[in-house]
């Protein structure tokens, strides 16, 4: 309010205050497409015990016209060349421009991000799942599948300039350059649970042994998975496009870089003792997540190398692909219920 721009209420500005930095513009694709996914999948279940079957299953996505944010006031990359920190000689692409700025076709705007329908996504998987049925106080579910996701960098929420700048393509004029395994790939996965009621002596005779042996439930639940992907990824901004945060190294395509592998057992053990008849029973229960104690990484320092604009030089970085965060450790947890 103290600024002399600023207009007094109700008043309005007679012209548009004075501009020093052209501001960013955000347009719709005029032919914008809502998006649409095609799923298809088979299954084929056979029994191999009464209480047993297994299933082969595949399963299948499609997504086309899916949302994505690109900057269109650029010129088109051309080859450059470059070294690396050794000598030697490479090249890369970048936008022109001079001093970290890019030429803009229009320079009364910075950035002109559209938002367009033309990326896509697919999933393929296979699976074989066993199950056992609940029978005989025991059951269990187990499956393995291999899939593979491959997507265009679709991203409907990359609306922020700058917060959002990892979620588009690296060259925002040729997005579908960026093809490549997605984000949500997880190509191997296993996972296996069981319950099994550990109640064998609740109709026995023998007292110490219906009430200290009966009641015990064990649960768990164990999952195998691979890494997640990662881009190798280069500071310093080298397509001069003003996006720092999705420049690869030269050469490398999206998501290259396979993460550590998930790991996990969660075990649970209960027990019911009755407290009047049948009627009223208290639930000990005892938990543990991540059993092992294994360090699962879901993060990693995946800035390979740091970019100089003024020498066009490539510096390796020494902590490429050091870990940076995990999931939960091993959790123990107590609990008591009262089932009436």
């Amino acid at each position: 309010p103290t600024s002399p721009a600023f207009p007094t209420y109700p008043n309005i500005l007679a012209t548009a205050p004075p501009v020093t930095i052209a501001p960013n513009l955000f347009v719709v694709q005029p032919d914008f497409v809502s998006p649409l996914t095609q799923q298809y999948s088979l299954n084929l279940e056979m029994a191999v015990t009464r209480d047993m079957s297994v299933v082969l299953g595949y399963l299948g996505v499609r997504g086309e016209h899916l949302s994505r944010t690109r900057d269109t006031n650029l010129l088109p990359e051309v080859a450059t060349p470059a070294t690396n920190a050794d000598g030697t000689a490479i090249t890369f692409y970048r936008h022109p421009g001079a001093n970290g700025v890019p030429t803009r076709p229009n320079p009364a705007f910075g950035r002109i991000s559209i938002f367009d329908s033309g990326a896509d996504s697919s999933y393929n998987g296979g699976f074989i799942q066993l199950v056992k049925r609940y029978a005989h106080r025991y059951q269990f579910l187990t499956s393995y599948t291999f899939s593979k996701v491959l997507d265009t960098v679709p991203d409907g929420t990359a609306v922020v300039v700058g917060a959002d700048d990892s979620k588009q393509a690296q060259d925002s004029l040729q997005p579908n350059n960026d093809r490549g395994p997605g984000s949500a790939d997880i190509r191997h996965r296993f996972v296996f649970s069981t319950v099994w009621d550990v109640n064998y002596w609740d109709g026995s005779s023998n007292l110490f042994a219906k009430y200290v042996l009966g009641g015990w439930q064990v649960a768990a639940i164990a999952q195998v998975q691979s890494g997640r992907r990662f881009n190798a990824l280069v500071s310093g901004d080298p397509n001069n496009d003003q996006n720092t945060a999705n420049d690869r190294v030269p050469g490398l395509g999206r998501n290259t870089i396979e993460g550590p592998s998930l790991q996990t057992v969660d075990l649970r053990i209960s027990r019911d003792i009755p407290l009047y008849r049948e009627r009223v029973r208290l639930r000990l229960i005892g938990e543990a997540f991540n059993l092992t104690n294994r360090a699962n990484f879901n993060g990693l320092q995946n800035t390979r190398a740091a970019f100089n604009s003024t020498t066009r030089v490539y510096t390796p970085r020494t902590d490429f692909l050091r870990p940076l965060n995990t999931l939960d450790p091993r959790i123990l947890q107590l609990a008591v219920k009262i089932i009436f």
